[in-house]
């Protein structure tokens, strides 16, 4: 499933509401966990369920900088699930 930034920064890119509702989130992992989640819905259109580690990383990182988290607080999440 190769894409490229553009196609991926359109279902990624975070709304004005989203990062207010991933920063209504206490830990950091939990907001990129649910900001990637969002992203996901967005182009898949449903959660990942099984497996959070086979989500790219450019995916975990775009959604990263828009929170100004760490991108490997995803990982934090992805081994909760």
């Amino acid at each position: 499933m190769a894409r490229d930034t553009g196609e991926l920064e359109q279902f990624f890119r975070l709304d004005t509401r989203a990062p207010t509702a991933a920063r209504a989130k206490r830990a950091s992992a939990n907001r990129l966990g649910r900001a990637v989640q969002w992203g996901c819905v967005r182009m898949l259109g449903v959660f990942p369920t099984e497996d959070l580690s086979a989500v790219p990383y450019v995916v975990v990182q775009l959604a990263a900088e828009q929170l100004t988290v760490e991108a490997g607080e995803f990982a934090v999440e992805a081994a909760c699930h």
